[in-house]
């Protein structure tokens, strides 16, 4: 993964394509670190080979700022309720407040008159230039669109249920959380009920909040009627662009 040093706080790449490079659960880690730090917008990584560990290692970061934005917004609405609590207890006078800004315009032009009366006239001070700032670029995670399809992630396999909790956890903080989210691709990945229960009530706590839908591809590979509510909840599947590749060092099709 030392390749990806180079993309390490990068402000102007914005979409970033590594489907089908042979990348393992080692470069999962690394790769989310990158893009956590840089303004990528598009990550699609299918057909490689990150698995449940890699998964893990790549969505943290982006599960740790989602969460860190989630405690944003409530504060941020908590504040709101008290302002508004606080402006119908307390109901001031518009008119009032405008009158009062009115009539200290007009004692300050009054001043200004008589300030003047003597007929001095004032040195006018040469003004300082002001340095002007240049606004820093924000740094992301900023990520609209993350594709891991077909990437060996199994919960029911050794390193699945190893990690299973951890999964779990992980995809519920991002559905439920990350606003700026709005397509994921976990298809051909073998998720499991678990995992896909966790996916049904994350979404019903992100429309809830009425956060905008995630459009999302899964397994079909769970019970009818999760994979129905998922698809109802979600916004749809995300659309899927150019030719399919093949993984590296496998023979044959996958059934």
């Amino acid at each position: 993964a030392e390749y990806m040093g180079g993309l390490h706080k990068n402000k102007l790449l914005k979409r970033l394509s590594l489907c089908y490079c042979g990348l393992g659960e080692e470069s999962g880690a690394p790769l989310g670190n990158v893009i956590a730090s840089t303004n990528v917008l598009e990550l699609f990584l299918d057909g490689n080979e990150l698995g449940c560990v890699g998964f893990v290692g790549l969505v943290s970061p982006l599960v740790k700022q989602a969460d860190s934005d989630a405690v944003e917004r409530q504060l941020l609405m908590e504040k709101q309720a008290a302002q508004a609590i606080a402006k119908e207890n307390n109901p001031t006078d518009v008119t009032e407040s405008d009158n009062n800004g009115l009539d200290q315009e007009d004692v300050g032009l009054e001043k200004g008159s008589m300030g003047n009366a003597g007929g001095k006239k004032k040195k006018k001070k040469g003004k300082k230039k002001k340095k002007v700032k240049v606004p820093e670029v924000p740094i992301g995670p900023f990520l609209n669109k993350l594709h891991i399809a077909d990437n060996g992630i199994d919960s029911t396999s050794e390193s699945g249920q190893h990690n299973l909790t951890d999964i779990s956890f992980l995809i519920n903080s991002l559905v439920q959380h990350a606003e700026w989210l709005t397509e994921l691709d976990l298809g051909h990945n073998e998720l499991g009920n678990i995992v896909a229960m966790r996916f049904k009530s994350a979404l019903e706590a992100r429309k809830e909040a009425k956060l905008p839908k995630l459009r999302m591809d899964i397994t079909c590979r769970i019970q009818k009627d999760v994979f129905a509510a998922i698809y109802k909840l979600s916004g749809g599947a995300p659309a899927k662009k150019g030719r399919k590749g093949k993984k590296k060092g496998k023979k044959g099709k996958k059934k």
